[in-house]
């Protein structure tokens, strides 16, 4: 909150974060440090939707090739448009 009160940038913001990560015990003895702050956050976030969103794609598409199929079903029993 601190930082948004001081109008901090983002930029700024994810500098500090950065810092505090590299120098502040414990997390300053971890060897990973893609483990930590906002930036690695928005990567490992931005992998799972993309492992999310593979792994449902297939289901989808069957899903809506069920639908259509309905569909064209329904269309075909109402018959031909008569014509006026």
């Amino acid at each position: 909150q601190e930082a948004l009160d001081k109008k901090q940038s983002i930029e700024d913001g994810l500098t500090a974060e950065e810092s505090y990560f590299q120098n502040t015990e414990p997390w300053r003895g971890v060897e990973d440090k893609n483990l930590f702050g906002t930036k690695n956050l928005r990567v490992k976030l931005a992998e799972l939707q993309m492992k999310l969103i593979q792994s449902s794609f297939m289901s989808i598409v069957s899903d809506l090739k069920s639908q259509r199929d309905e569909s064209l079903e329904l269309l075909t029993s109402l018959g031909a448009i008569p014509s006026t």
